[in-house]
């Protein structure tokens, strides 16, 4: 059987993880964080793979902008075709140690994400979608479909919303958090996980993998049942606060069952 060819980005985001790779070891000295002035924390991989990767996508792509959650301004706002970046997902993992954080960057149009590539180094993880093609470590990927028992179903829940929901309804799948959104979206897509909720998160946090979780099927909705949509995050730097539920449709029905739908929101 002969291989789709890979669309004609995958090589130039090859290159983009190599020396962000690069940019890794350069840096495995200082990764001890900082605080932003909006509280959250930053190192200097943060800083410096943000000024490598605006500065390659700008020479590829001249005619588009970015919106990175390191460059407050963005680059060419009013371009209908915007990369959009998170030099370091993770940040905190990152910085205390713990593996699971990593690269992600993004292409979206008219609020359609189009293109993810995400890379995961610690992980030696690194996923590529474009042109209906998800690559895994530079090979074609499909994720497992097949029958799951009780016992292995699971839902990605970061600790922000956590507390902000009534988990304790939840019983047919066991919550994890592993650190890093992007990479909870990255396991949905790859079919580790059967739903991912977040909760104040931004475009940055979505984009760059939104893209092969919807070619894989995977849906994402609020707890009510209707459909988000990343026109919800106008400005597009605003980000939102209620909760989303990402997943294969038949498990955020379930999901949603679960914690009680709308009610599954915490106001005490």
């Amino acid at each position: 059987m002969t291989e789709t060819p890979p669309p004609r980005r995958f090589a130039l985001f090859a290159e983009i993880f190599a020396a962000y790779d690069d940019l890794v070891r350069d840096t495995a000295a200082h990764v001890a964080a900082t605080e932003k002035a909006d509280g959250t924390a930053v190192t200097q991989l943060d800083v410096a793979a943000n000024t490598m990767i605006v500065d390659t996508l700008q020479r590829a792509f001249p005619d588009m902008g970015v919106i990175s959650e390191e460059v407050r301004e963005g680059v060419r706002p009013g371009a209908a075709q915007q990369w959009v970046l998170d030099p370091v997902d993770g940040t905190a993992s990152f910085s205390r140690g713990f593996p699971v954080w990593g690269l992600g960057v993004g292409l979206m149009a008219a609020h359609e994400a189009l293109e993810g590539y995400l890379h995961f180094p610690a992980l030696g993880e690194s996923l590529m979608y474009a042109e209906g093609t998800l690559h895994l470590n530079g090979s074609p990927h499909a994720p497992p479909r097949g029958p799951l028992f009780h016992d292995i179903l699971n839902v990605m829940v970061p600790s922000q919303a956590n507390h902000h929901l009534h988990m304790e309804r939840l019983h047919g799948y066991k919550p994890r958090n592993l650190g890093s959104t992007l990479y909870h979206l990255a396991c949905l897509a790859l079919g580790r996980t059967d739903g991912v909720i977040i909760r104040g998160a931004y475009l940055w946090d979505i984009v760059p993998a939104l893209a092969m979780v919807q070619a894989t099927g995977g849906e994402a909705v609020y707890l009510d049942g209707a459909p988000f949509s990343l026109a919800d995050m106008e400005p597009l730097r605003a980000g939102f606060h209620e909760p989303v539920l990402f997943g294969q449709p038949q498990h955020t029905r379930a999901i949603i069952e679960e914690l009680g739908g709308p009610d599954a929101i915490r106001h005490d």
